[in-house]
């Protein structure tokens, strides 16, 4: 998260000073919003241009969740995944939030998130808000386990409620699996266990969106 990792994904992987992080992201959203011609970049813009040298790895992987949320608002469904300064409050594994919106409709956010072990990480990623709509992300600070990792939350407005499906592309950094995992783990069983954790969160959080 965007979506908090559960324990064993391993320490946020990438980092560089926090300084240089916020002026090389201010920089990199204002070029996403212009190359996007002036309007709001929805996920394929992400994808296609947000921090345009990180392209998507050959052996990336993507999956989706879906959730329906009978008697829930679209508009209340968005306004939980949005206000993740809240999730504090709102979802047990999320010790602290910072979000930062200095471009209207593009949010940094830092994620320190418990594991079931009693430990904590913390991951950044970059937003782009389409309200009611969409959320699209990517992970600038990730966990070891992971070389790449960008998202979507997606609204869909039902009779009487609401679907959020979430949408995860991973790419496993190789060199990481053992340290993480242990010897004798596939890149294919470390692929299947970030999914199901990944998917998990995501579950956990769309269906909190409904409480």
């Amino acid at each position: 998260m965007d979506v908090a990792p559960h324990a064993g994904l391993g320490r946020p992987a990438g980092r560089v000073p926090a300084g240089a992080q916020r002026a090389a992201g201010r920089h990199d959203v204002r070029r996403v919003v212009l190359r996007a011609g002036g309007r709001r970049a929805d996920a394929d813009d992400v994808d296609a241009r947000l921090l345009g040298a990180h392209r998507r790895p050959q052996d990336a992987e993507s999956f989706a969740d879906r959730v329906e949320l009978p008697g829930t608002a679209v508009a209340d469904a968005y306004e939980f995944v949005a206000r993740a300064e809240l999730w504090p409050q709102r979802l047990p594994h999320v010790r602290r939030v910072d979000l930062d919106e200095s471009v209207p409709g593009v949010r940094r956010l830092e994620m320190e998130t418990v594991t079931a072990d009693g430990g904590s990480h913390t991951t950044q990623s970059v937003r782009l808000c389409s309200p009611g709509a969409r959320i699209a992300y990517k992970q600038t600070v990730r966990p070891q386990l992971l070389s790449g990792h960008s998202g979507v939350w997606e609204f869909e407005a039902l009779d009487g409620g609401t679907a959020i499906t979430s949408r995860h592309t991973v790419a496993i950094d190789p060199a990481a699996v053992v340290a993480v995992l242990g010897a004798g783990t596939t890149l294919a069983q470390a692929g299947a266990w970030a999914r199901e954790r990944l998917g998990a969160n995501s579950r956990a959080t769309m269906e909190a969106a409904g409480a």
